[in-house]
């Protein structure tokens, strides 16, 4: 399909789905061009045909378009917390493991966004990765100058985005799923 944008001519590929015999063409309009028109231009179905061969024949009332403007911004839907100390997940002690997954609410890619963490009284900022698009997770190897209450602080920085380009909003308000408490 060929979609006409400002002027530009953007081709988009389309899926075949089999099953509910749909064909599917997606385009994400990007937050620079949200003002843009959209002119359905043309549609080329020549290339399906069925297992036997027979091509494909379309009535212009079954073409269905829809247009969907994403302009809504992923968030952080929660973070969790996890301990490996084998004795009791709620306590962690040196050279446990604490675990923090921030699960957002839609896939998004680029850098991530830094968790700024308080053990007791101490600050610690740390460094995570994408574990799939939608999940970040953040690991702290305990030593022997944590001690207390593990709790949230804040993210910041990193340039994750959804497929429209939208921002990932970091203000998390919910804190971390549960207490652990690090005892040295």
């Amino acid at each position: 399909m060929i979609l006409l944008l400002d002027n530009e001519e953007v081709s988009v590929k389309g899926v075949y789905d089999s099953e509910t015999r749909t064909l599917t063409y997606l385009y994400t309009v990007r937050e620079n061009s949200l003002q843009r028109a959209i002119i359905f231009d043309s549609l080329d179905l020549s290339g399906i045909s069925d297992i036997l061969g027979n091509k494909l024949s379309v009535n212009a009332d079954d073409i269905v378009i829809r247009a969907t403007i994403d302009r809504s911004n992923p968030v952080v839907e929660n973070i969790t917390i996890d301990s490996n100390n084998t004795n009791n997940s709620l306590y962690a002690t040196k050279d446990d493991v604490l675990t923090f997954t921030a699960t957002l609410s839609e896939g998004v890619s680029g850098n991530v966004p830094t968790l700024k963490i308080k053990i007791g009284n101490e600050t610690i900022e740390l460094s995570g990765e994408l574990e799939s698009s939608d999940k970040i997770i953040y690991t702290h190897l305990v030593n022997s100058s944590n001690k207390g209450l593990v709790s949230f602080v804040s993210l910041s920085g990193g340039d994750l985005k959804d497929s429209a380009h939208n921002n990932l909003n970091l203000t998390y308000l919910d804190g971390l799923d549960k207490a652990i408490t690090v005892i040295n």
